[in-house]
């Protein structure tokens, strides 16, 4: 059944779509372009692990990093629900008595005291994502290779590894099916009988495995009861373990093979002279839902498992990846980015960066670049499945940077700022789904800290909807004690709807629980002595500020980021309510709150306050702009309906300064490009793309080379920013283009409103443009300066008021524009 297939030719892929390497994942040195080695901040070589040089595979649920060794290749694997810990309560009711003591003090000024007080407003940290193990393959064969290849096709979600031994090719091909919920490993020789091989399945964890059949190999484990966060040290039982609790695993491998040999036993499964062999791998866990124990009400892992396996026992290897390419490409091929080749496109990736970053043209990187965060987008957030977490879904270790949690101060949300503009509003559900799991324990959270109705969230969440304020008493409360991130979350409800204007969403979904968070909003704010509205306590996310006495403190009243978070809430739900046509009470409430909330300050050196009172730093260096918001990924503030105000934060931007942190610059490539300046814009995603990316593409963290996907997501979200914006009324084009990108065009990115739009341009010619309704109204084009637009297909009514050019528009139909250069 499982005959021998023709490989296809991978080499003609664009370099937009492909990313490849002349030799297997390896360490990899970060520094400069002869020898690229980096130095930490303890003025050290630092390396970056060999696991994020290697390619990414998976399906939202099952993840894999590909190695492509010669001798041993190694398939990092991951599945989404391995998490440490169990379910537990982790709000506390005594919180909200030491809550006036806190604003007490911070109203006498007393900030650094009121720290101290805050500290004991926080509850135990969260849990962490695991590894569920590794897949090792031994390969019997001449160790010495040539002509070795190895790749990601990115519209296929394919890799592949390609080499000569002897005389024999060798080539396999690695996938994780959505349709069949599997991995997939394809290897054949291109010589009869030349495939002989170990498969050993082993986990960081606590782990066993046994032989089920002849052909198939089995590992079941266990998680840790408990793991501390990495970044709290080395403490004693970081990693806890309890023979009766935690999450359950199983993994189980089936090898089919045409002919030669297969049997399995005690020390994995073994393949002896066969022409080509297809491994099967199933991966689950004993997660049940949040609010169950995975270990006494856990589902049956190794069942789930066996069941998954057996839906496929039919189906050869054509079959397996015809239905996964069909799925993955039917999301990945809405969007199409072209930008010009350079000198260096047709090299390895890692070979592009290192020549992009020494100033050789290559364009058509960032087209890469920004097509491997929708891959990864694709891979790690599908409908039905837990949302992207710091990591994506790839992560190798027990005690991983923050946990490799959802990060709710920015991280997690900028893992969804592509989603709806580049086509992918279906990805954006497993977020949506997770917001509105998180209201059960945000109401103990929004009553137990701030005594207040609705639902609250604070900084960290794991896989058992944890939201209380971590930090174990101990905890800065700059980081800590931020309890502001539920309205931040709401407003990814809000812009799935802008997008795709699905009323029965609003009503069914997104309205009740914007609803309930705009009530925990009205209930935590307090006034104070000049009138104004405010959060009390509240906080900068990761920011402190010096007082005038000078004292380093991080809680104090009405920081901006939460006045803007309050507003856009409020603004939102009103919104909604008209669109539904609803006639709520709470409207009412809000509107009179709405008047007393505390105004954008601007304060001594001209920049956009981020506090209250004007405490802001104009030579600190630092990647959080969290007080921005409102300039992006808000609306609130822009050049044209808020000129001094946009004013204010370029000049906060300015003083920030591009910070070397793979998101803190993902962001400023989308802060610059709100404000149409694209020389900055451009700045910031040229040293993302060349300073801060793995040589697979995987964004970082300077100088430490921890990965962090947030990167990948803020960039690709950026560079939509920077050829599209919608957040006015109506439709920017080319808002900020880079002068480097000289010609290039982008095929269907979604705009709000409901509209899908091409682009096509070259700077000394005209831009053409293509905008397809999804609905009847009246579509509103920003006219470049400069330019004149011109439209052209089935369209009546053309209007223009000053620089907006109106065109009525009806659902199905395609609109032609012509910009044209006076």
């Amino acid at each position: 059944m499982y005959m021998k297939y023709k490989q296809v030719s991978r080499s003609d892929t664009k370099s937009n779509s492909r990313i490849w390497f002349k030799e297997p994942a390896k360490n990899f040195i970060e520094g400069t372009l002869e020898n690229p080695a980096k130095v930490n901040q303890s003025g050290e070589l630092g390396e970056l692990s060999e696991w994020i040089t290697a390619l990414p595979i998976g399906n939202g649920r099952l993840g894999g990093t590909v190695f492509g060794g010669v001798q041993e290749d190694l398939i990092k694997l991951n599945e989404e629900t391995l998490w440490s810990g169990e379910p537990k309560e982790t709000n506390d009711p005594v919180w909200k008595e030491i809550l006036p003591e806190v604003r007490s003090l911070i109203f006498s000024k007393k900030y650094k005291e009121a720290d101290q007080a805050a500290m004991k407003m926080q509850g135990p940290y969260n849990e962490s994502f695991m590894p569920l193990g590794n897949l090792k393959v031994v390969y019997q064969h001449e160790d010495v290779a040539s002509e070795y290849y190895r790749d990601l096709i990115l519209q296929d979600a394919v890799a592949s590894v390609s080499y000569k031994a002897g005389t024999c090719r060798f080539t396999r091909e690695y996938f994780c099916s959505r349709p069949d919920n599997v991995m997939v490993i394809y290897i054949e020789g291109n010589e009869t009988g030349k495939i002989t091989f170990d498969a050993i399945l082993d986990s960081q964890l606590k782990f066993m495995t046994q032989a089920q059949d002849n052909n198939v190999l089995l590992m079941k484990g266990r998680a840790p009861v408990h793991v501390e966060p990495n970044y709290i040290g080395e403490v004693p039982d970081a990693v806890s373990y309890d023979n009766e609790k935690g999450m359950r695993f199983c993994v189980k491998l089936e090898a089919i093979a045409n002919s030669g040999t297969v049997w399995c036993d005690m020390d994995g499964l073994h393949v002896k002279a066969c022409d080509n062999v297809l491994l099967i791998l199933s991966a689950a866990t004993s997660f049940n839902g949040p609010e169950k124990s995975p270990s006494s009400q856990g589902k049956d892992e190794v069942a789930e498992c066996e069941n998954t396996i057996s839906k496929i026992k039919e189906k050869d290897y054509m079959i397996l990846k015809n239905a996964h390419c069909k799925d993955f490409s039917e999301l990945y091929k809405r969007v199409e980015f072209e930008l010009p080749e350079g000198v260096s496109s047709d090299l390895p990736t890692d070979e592009r960066i290192i020549n992009l970053r020494s100033g050789k043209s290559d364009s058509s990187l960032y087209a890469l670049f920004f097509n491997f965060g929708r891959y990864l987008l694709i891979s790690c957030s599908r409908q039905g499945n837990f949302p992207a977490n710091l990591q994506g879904i790839w992560s190798d270790e027990v005690r991983p940077p923050w946990s490799s949690n959802w990060t709710l101060n920015i991280n997690a949300q900028m893992n969804y700022w592509p989603a709806e503009v580049c086509n992918l509003s279906e990805c954006h559900e497993a977020f949506i789904d997770y917001i509105d799991r998180l209201r059960i324990n945000g109401r103990k959270t929004a009553q137990f800290y701030y005594g207040a109705s609705g639902w609250a969230t604070a900084t960290n969440g794991d896989i058992w909807n944890a939201t209380n304020p971590v930090g174990d008493r101990s905890g800065n409360p700059s980081w800590a004690n931020w309890v502001m991130s539920g309205p931040w979350l709401c407003q990814h409800l809000w812009m799935h709807y802008e997008y795709t204007l699905n009323k029965e969403y609003l009503r069914e979904r997104a309205y009740p629980i914007m609803r309930e968070c705009a009530e925990f909003l009205l209930d935590a704010l307090v006034i104070n002595s000049e009138g104004y509205l405010g959060i009390c306590p509240s906080t900068s996310p990761e920011r402190t500020f010096i007082t005038e006495d000078g004292k380093k403190a991080a809680v104090s009243f009405g920081t901006t980021i939460d006045t803007v978070l309050t507003k856009e809430l409020f603004q939102n739900v009103i919104k909604s309510g008209e669109i539904l046509k609803l006639e709520d009470p709470i409207v009412e409430k809000i509107e009179l709150a709405r008047e007393k909330l505390i105004p954008f300050k601007i304060g001594r050196y001209g920049q956009l306050q981020e506090w209250y009172e004007d405490w802001d730093d104009p030579g600190l260096k630092d990647s959080h702009c969290s007080f921005l918001y409102g300039l992006y990924p808000g609306d609130m503030i822009t050049p044209e309906a808020a000129p001094e105000l946009a004013k204010a934060s370029r000049i906060s931007l300015e003083c920030r300064d591009f910070v070397l942190q793979g998101w803190g610059l993902a962001w400023r490539v989308a802060l610059w490009a709100r404000l149409q300046d694209e020389e900055n814009s451009f700045k910031a995603l040229k040293l993302l793309v060349t300073k801060l990316v793995t040589p697979c593409l995987f964004g970082k963290i300077y100088p430490n080379g921890i990965f962090q996907i947030d990167a990948n997501f803020g960039g690709t979200a950026g560079i939509a920013e920077m050829l599209l914006q919608s957040h006015e009324n109506c439709l920017n084009i080319l808002p900020a283009l880079p002068k480097e990108w000289t010609q290039g065009h982008i095929k269907g990115l979604k705009a709000r409103g409901g509209y899908t739009v091409d682009i096509e341009w070259s700077l000394n010619e005209k831009d053409y443009v293509v905008i397809k309704a999804d609905h009847d109204g009246i579509c509103r084009i920003k006219i470049p300066r400069d330019k004149m637009v011109l439209v052209t297909g089935n369209h009546s009514k053309i209007g223009q008021d000053k620089d907006i050019l109106t065109f009525e528009v009806k659902s199905g139909k395609t609109y032609h524009l012509s910009i044209i250069r006076k």
